[in-house]
């Protein structure tokens, strides 16, 4: 199995689920999947030694929605493949560890205009409590 959840070229609504502690990515998004990912918790997946995975992983061509959501403690990346902007980021929650915990949307997307187009690691990609 390659994740938890994975979704499959329709517009389904994930609300509400606290996905954790699997082997793999706890949610992939395959390409033309339109699918809103609402108030999730998505922490501690993908920590499998030696494979590691991100929380969400997205396929190109896939288009997301992400409101309210808690990514947090996963493998390699909170979402891969998504190139995120700044009002994602103010309406999830992004966390790595406990050492940084808040990081400004602006500086974050200042200093990540370089980032390749498969995504941003959730370092990158990290905010703190409103």
């Amino acid at each position: 199995r390659i994740a938890a959840v994975e979704i499959k070229g329709s517009a389904p609504t994930l609300r509400a689920n606290y996905i954790h502690d699997n082997l793999g990515s706890a949610v992939v998004v395959t390409a033309l999947a339109r699918p809103l990912l609402s108030h999730n918790v998505i922490v501690n997946n993908g920590k499998q030694t030696g494979n590691s995975k991100a929380g969400l992983e997205v396929s190109e061509g896939a288009r997301p929605t992400l409101v309210g959501n808690v990514i947090a403690e996963n493998g390699v990346f909170g979402i891969r493949g998504l190139d995120l902007d700044a009002e994602t980021l103010r309406r999830n929650f992004f966390h790595v560890d406990s050492r940084e915990r808040v990081r400004d949307p602006q500086r974050i997307a200042d200093s990540t205009a370089n980032t390749p187009a498969h995504g941003r690691s959730s370092e990158q990609t990290q905010r703190g409590p409103r």
